[in-house]
């Protein structure tokens, strides 16, 4: 369970104790979803932040992206166009992709933490 603020760091703790294991983004999200239910976390998935922007989880003001497959620079324009909203204070990147730690650490005066799921990094 967590306690305190929620951020990204603390949320990236929480899934570290976690082993998730997943070949597809379907996987992971619904990897992430099982240890939110099984830590109490309050969070809204698949959560509009507009007409054509939805993130995969939001915890408190954290928004939360899963990626198993795409290019950084895919992921950039995403992390961009989500720091732009409001409801967001911070953004978490869960990836299995190495190129994925290349992404930002601050967009919009809004910090980015990516958390990575391989063997040996993060």
């Amino acid at each position: 369970m967590m306690t305190g603020p929620v951020t990204a760091k603390v949320i990236a703790e929480l899934l570290s104790r976690y082993r998730l294991r997943c070949g597809t983004e379907d996987e992971l999200h619904d990897a992430i979803q099982r240890v939110f239910f099984a830590e109490q976390v309050g969070f809204v998935s698949e959560f509009k932040l507009g007409p054509h922007d939805r993130i995969d989880f939001v915890v408190g003001r954290v928004g939360i992206e899963c990626k198993v497959g795409g290019g950084l620079s895919d992921l950039t324009r995403q992390l961009w166009r989500y720091a732009e909203h409001e409801d967001i204070d911070e953004l978490l990147v869960v990836t299995t992709r190495q190129a994925h730690l290349s992404a930002p650490r601050r967009l919009y005066g809004k910090p980015v933490l990516v958390h990575a799921l391989l063997a040996g990094i993060g």
